[in-house]
């Protein structure tokens, strides 16, 4: 999918969701892309086609934007290394989560959390025990 293509459909998602959007942040260097906020939540969203491409850097500059506007970061993503992100999974680049567009979708659209998370090794997901 193009970058174009990508940060419509992330645009889209949020605005289905009940998020106000800002325009895509074009100027350079660039941390993040979109700002999306409802009544209750401020997301500092970067979008990319491989989450691996997203450096220590950057991820610290997002970090700290969010911090200071009292939000969350949120790196959406297609693939990781050689393959697709998978739906209803969570990614962790330098601290920060990294979603599918499908699982930004269900979470926010249909309000269905993701279950697995991704780490060295494989997907995991928490049993309880009880």
């Amino acid at each position: 999918m193009s970058q174009d293509r990508q940060h419509q459909l992330v645009m889209s998602v949020m605005i289905t969701a009940g998020f106000d959007v800002s325009e895509r942040f074009t100027l350079r260097p660039r941390s993040f892309d979109l700002i999306a906020r409802n009544d209750e939540t401020l997301l500092v969203i970067k979008v990319v086609s491989h989450i691996d491409s997203v450096s220590e850097e950057v991820a610290f500059d997002i970090e700290l934007i969010s911090r200071l506007l009292g939000g969350i970061p949120l790196i959406v993503g297609e693939r990781a290394r050689d393959a697709e992100l998978e739906r209803g999974a969570v990614y962790v680049r330098y601290g920060i989560y990294a979603i599918s567009p499908a699982t930004l979708y269900d979470y926010f659209v249909e309000n269905i959390p993701p279950l697995v998370y991704a780490s060295p090794g494989g997907l995991y997901v928490n049993i309880n025990g009880d």
